[in-house]
């Protein structure tokens, strides 16, 4: 099976790899994070060619993937390490909305940033990847709009989710993907009634998911600034997913936090959220940007005009969707930090509700520990140190019985030896 059978994938975004090994590595990599198989047999390899797979959250290089599986070179990037790329590879397995759907009709409009509704025409329908005209209640679709305020899935953000309501139907919206740079896909189901083309629909993004994304997306900016502050300059963004759930930001540092450092972090952006500072965001030409000292991504793909982000104390450059006050954010708290690779750290947070029932979860896992121990949760740890060290002086002393009483046993027995023509013998049951 050729490896755009086998995953989907009709174009690679991609980090130049210049070494055999190192790409095989690579791979492994990819299949082990992403629990996929990946066949590479279909595609030919020598020492000196270079195949890549998707940075995550970057391009910083594109392949395109030719029908017999062979690879044509697009763009070519100066061939890194695998200390410098392994980390930060992963696999996009895209959705059908990327996977072969040709589209030439008209751009779609985005109206997320000023609302979560907005009235819209349905310019094109996809079905199983095929344009159809119509489609009916049960039926799995795409759905391109002129007009929308779903966002689609960019810059680490995920891409709404809720209901197009038309006069015939309604179609429940599962995710929103790019087909094109400004063509919108809603990929869902039609659970009632019928849809078809030019069918006017008002387009409802689900506010519960878009307003605790916004807040999971606004404070990655606030903690990608803390963890330079607290860790070093040295902190760059290498990977970023988020979500209504959570925050997983990757990032360049050599050794794991201490919770000293953690703590940190978390006091300097709960700082921000206090103060309730407001958002801004304004457009304008990315030289112009460059001038305001705002944080340009590395291997981030930026148009002649960007969108620059201040929130609290960062400045940077973002298209995403926000917070309207650094006070929406709630509360920010880290759950999960880990190394995916050399030079390279996981962290994962959580916001708002999501970060009251973290630390509301901790606190009963807390009481009940010191239920158990039979104290008061101030005195649980203390507690716990005085029944370990009871226990390592209670390991040490039937240690020492036992030798002690190994000993006795053997006296014993050789007490126990009788003299049979000058050999002593010793008969026991043991």
């Amino acid at each position: 099976m050729k490896i755009e059978e086998e995953i989907g994938v009709n174009q690679l975004d991609i980090l130049s790899i210049d070494a055999l090994p190192t790409i095989q590595r690579a791979i492994r990599l990819v299949e082990e994070n992403h629990n996929v198989k990946i066949d590479l047999d279909n595609i030919p390899m020598d020492d000196e060619a270079t195949y890549d797979l998707l940075c995550e959250g970057r391009t910083l290089g594109v392949f395109q993937l030719g029908g017999q599986g062979m690879v044509d070179l697009v763009t070519k990037l100066k061939p890194r390490t695998l200390e410098d790329i392994a980390p930060v590879v992963s696999l996009h397995r895209p959705g059908p909305m990327q996977s072969g759907m040709e589209y030439d009709g008209r751009a779609t409009q985005f109206h997320g940033y000023a609302g979560l509704q907005h009235e819209g025409q349905v310019l094109a329908i996809y079905k199983e990847g095929n344009r159809v005209d119509s489609i009916e209640a049960g039926d799995e679709a795409v759905i391109v709009l002129d007009h929308t305020p779903f966002y689609a899935e960019s810059g680490g953000q995920v891409g709404d989710r809720g209901v197009l309501l038309s006069d015939g139907g309604a179609f429940t919206v599962a995710e929103t993907q790019k087909i094109q740079v400004d063509v919108f896909g809603h990929r869902g189901q039609l659970q009632s009634g019928r849809l078809a083309l030019n069918n006017k629909v008002s387009a409802k993004v689900d506010q519960v998911a878009r307003a605790r994304t916004e807040r999971n997306h606004s404070v990655t900016h606030l903690m990608h600034k803390a963890l330079r502050e607290v860790l070093g300059d040295h902190v760059e963004q290498k990977g970023s997913l988020v979500d209504a759930d959570k925050t997983r930001f990757d990032f360049v540092h050599n050794l794991p936090m201490t919770e000293a450092e953690i703590s940190k972090v978390e006091a300097m952006v709960n700082a921000e959220i206090f103060t309730n500072t407001a958002t801004k965001t304004r457009v304008m030409k990315m030289e112009d940007a460059q001038k305001t000292g705002a944080v340009m991504l590395f291997g981030e793909k930026y148009g002649e005009e960007v969108r620059v982000l201040e929130i609290g104390s960062s400045r940077e450059l973002c298209g995403g969707t926000h917070v309207n006050r650094t006070g929406d954010i709630g509360l920010f708290k880290v759950c999960f930090q880990s190394g995916i690779a050399a030079g390279i750290r996981r962290i994962e947070a959580v916001t708002g509700e999501a970060a009251l029932e973290y630390v509301q979860q901790n606190e009963i896992q807390l009481l009940e520990i010191a239920k158990a121990l039979k104290t008061q949760p101030e005195e649980a740890t203390q507690k716990i140190f005085q029944i370990t060290d009871n226990v390592r002086r209670l390991e040490k002393n039937l240690s020492r019985l036992k030798l002690k009483l190994a000993s006795s046993q053997a006296d014993n027995l050789i007490n126990q030896a009788r003299e049979i023509k000058d050999v002593k013998v010793l008969a026991a049951s043991l």
